[in-house]
């Protein structure tokens, strides 16, 4: 859910507001469905509120997601270097499909897209946890995420996405 959070607001600071609120909407979906029971007790409203705003075109957008991020952030459980592998393997996966048979699906680069962006939200809320381990090796990861993230040219997908690693 906060990968396509963070993909809205990068859709939202290329000025595609419609785009943003579509993805906020979509993310509630994919978690199946705005009960607090199926995410984690987390309330939707702020979510439903981000997404209806940006797709209006209200100003008050902006400050709807950032609202509906922080709901999120503040019902996150503790990262570890677990759910960063997790999440890495969530973005390779659903990258996997980007291109298929020369077509590029814009809704898995995407998610895709979220996935990584997720991978590095869990690395730098556990980035204290993790340098006070291994400094070296935590120092390392930040400057690999920061890479992975960097594939992905924008919020959406190109042309032609940068093709997969062979497995």
């Amino acid at each position: 859910l906060k990968g396509f959070l963070l993909v809205a607001r990068k859709e939202l600071d290329a000025g595609r507001a419609a785009e943003a609120g579509v993805l906020v909407g979509q993310g509630v979906v994919e978690v199946n469905a705005p009960t607090a029971e199926a995410i984690g007790g987390l309330d939707a409203a702020p979510l439903t509120a981000a997404s209806n705003a940006l797709m209006d075109g209200k100003p008050e957008g902006a400050r709807a997601l950032q609202t509906a991020i922080d709901a999120v952030s503040a019902k996150q459980g503790p990262a570890d270097a677990e759910l960063v592998r997790r999440m890495l393997k969530i973005a390779s996966g659903l990258y996997s499909g980007v291109v298929g048979n020369g077509v590029v699906d814009s809704i898995e680069y995407q998610h895709s897209l979220g996935a990584a962006l997720a991978a590095q939200d869990a690395f730098t809320r556990a980035e204290a946890a993790l340098t006070a381990k291994n400094p070296r090796r935590a120092a390392e990861v930040k400057t690999e995420l920061a890479r992975l993230v960097a594939l992905w040219p924008s919020a959406t997908a190109p042309v032609a996405p940068t093709p997969p690693a062979p497995p």
